[in-house]
């Protein structure tokens, strides 16, 4: 089932179908995000900002609000969100990304209050530099080989190197298992050390 997290219907028609289909909702992973255009703040036009903000932020928003009222009817379960690094430490050139991660983290601890006590936990992560497809497209758009992106960003982070993508998907599948009960509206940094440096 494809869908647009950007048009709230197509939202709440993926969680119904999901319900449909498995009979419940008991987690979810909340991942769809865009870049938009970079450059100084002054030169993103206000549509720019917006369509950002619409995939990202709304995206997130929209699939709690279907996500937890599918939860509600049974009982609770885990949501993460990807954030971002650039939630927690911002870099120039992409005003309209970084506003839209600190919003996820916003949303995050606000859902984290409110439904934590009706069985329901909310949490995000902040990846840093992962080896993705996004990423891998963007470099082969820019006329980067895969060495060359991986060279670039060896400063950005402790160990050196790029996550994989299994890097970033174990820690979020431990916040959304059994295993992280008594963890709710946290941000966990999984960015190689870079916000720590």
């Amino acid at each position: 089932l494809g869908m647009d997290v950007s048009v709230e219907a197509e939202v709440g028609a993926a969680v119904a179908a999901t319900v449909a289909r498995f009979g419940r909702l008991d987690g979810a992973f909340n991942n769809a995000g865009v870049l938009g255009p970079a450059g100084p703040l002054h030169t993103l036009e206000t549509a720019d900002f917006e369509s950002v903000m619409r995939t990202n932020m709304y995206g997130v928003l929209w699939s709690m609000k279907h996500e937890i009222a599918a939860m509600l009817e049974t009982g609770g379960g885990a949501i993460v969100n990807t954030a971002s690094i650039v939630a927690q430490v911002a870099f120039p050139g992409v005003a309209a990304y970084t506003t839209s991660k600190h919003a996820v983290l916003g949303l995050t601890r606000s859902a984290a209050l409110d439904y934590f006590r009706l069985g329901i936990r909310v949490n995000a992560v902040c990846p840093g530099s992962t080896m993705t497809e996004f990423h891998v497209g963007r470099a082969h758009a820019n006329g980067k080989n895969i060495d060359k992106l991986k060279t670039e960003r060896n400063d950005t982070s402790l160990i050196g190197r790029w996550a994989s993508p299994e890097e970033i998907a174990w820690p979020i599948l431990w916040l959304a298992s059994s295993e992280g009960s008594f963890i709710t509206g946290t941000t966990l940094m999984v960015d190689g050390g870079l916000s720590i440096m």
